[in-house]
């Protein structure tokens, strides 16, 4: 793999603020990573999935951002010093490099994502926090899908 590590989930939630910790942060990963695929890459169909990923995460954190908030939860509004390690990283490729690195990168993290947003239904003990997640997986998912299928453009080409 051309990016190891770009993970945001290491330990599992135990909690729905722990799951909204760990949402946001890798929801802001989301983001600037697509931000940085969309100056980084001349490939069309990575920009067109970044783009996609600004927007639909952009719009999940705010949304998510709001929830918390109602909630008392304070979630992160900066990225980690691991996770911002990982985006240089990640930024410090060029060319066919990084757009193989951040494609199989949005394979994992959507793969974990998914895992997360699933064990949050399924175990959520705030009613809000729980609806809220549901109504993200059907997008995630189909994230994972996209991000599948690019991955296996690119390493076919």
């Amino acid at each position: 793999m051309f990016f190891a590590g770009f993970s945001i989930i290491e330990t599992p939630v135990l909690d729905d603020q722990e799951f909204v910790q760990t949402a946001a942060e890798g929801g802001l990963l989301e983001v600037k990573a697509a931000e940085s695929a969309l100056k980084a890459s001349s490939n069309a169909d990575i920009k067109s999935f970044a783009d996609m990923m600004r927007k639909d995460h952009g719009t999940a954190n705010t949304e998510l951002q709001s929830l918390a908030k109602r909630k008392g939860i304070n979630p992160p509004t900066t990225l980690s010093a691991k996770n911002d390690q990982k985006l240089k990283d990640l930024q410090s490729r060029k060319a066919a490099e990084f757009d193989a690195a951040y494609a199989a990168a949005m394979v994992r993290d959507h793969e974990e994502t998914v895992a997360l947003f699933e064990r949050e239904t399924a175990e959520a003990k705030d009613a809000d926090l729980k609806k809220w997640a549901e109504s993200k997986l059907p997008v995630l998912r189909h994230h994972l899908k996209m991000a599948q299928d690019l991955t296996a453009k690119i390493q076919n080409r």
